[in-house]
């Protein structure tokens, strides 16, 4: 007598619809991650060039700070300048009477940069006669 023995087939492995359904998945979530990497990129240039504007603006008014109280000229018209280092950048420097000895220094930077992507960054301060 002949014994016919059957195995278990459906312990034996991956079926084709399992096999495509995870591709599917994996597929789908690495799609999802490269469409965050140009929001990402932007983002990052974006912080880069207002933290560097930031970093220009706190410098000039140190500038003008360092001059002292009476060899702060007022600008009747801000003062105009181009940036070499931040895309289509302009800084505008304006100093005018706030009161009676105080003097009031505005900076402001503004660029156009990746992608269309600008920003702008505006430092005011004051400053006072001590004497």
């Amino acid at each position: 007598m002949a014994r016919i023995i059957r195995k278990n087939r459906r312990s034996s492995g991956f079926t084709l619809v399992e096999v495509l359904l995870v591709v599917f998945m994996l597929a789908l979530t690495a799609l999802m991650f490269a469409a965050t990497f140009p929001t990402s990129q932007i983002s990052r240039i974006k912080a880069t060039h207002m933290s560097y504007a930031l970093s220009l603006a706190q410098q000039k008014v140190e500038e003008i700070k360092s001059a002292g109280y009476g060899n702060i000229q007022i600008t009747p018209t801000p003062v105009t300048s181009s940036l070499a280092d931040i895309p289509s950048g302009t800084q505008t420097v304006t100093v005018t009477q706030y009161e009676a000895n105080i003097k009031k220094i505005s900076v402001s930077i503004v660029w156009s940069g990746y992608r269309q992507v600008g920003g702008t960054v505006d430092l005011v301060t004051l400053i006072s006669d001590h004497g």
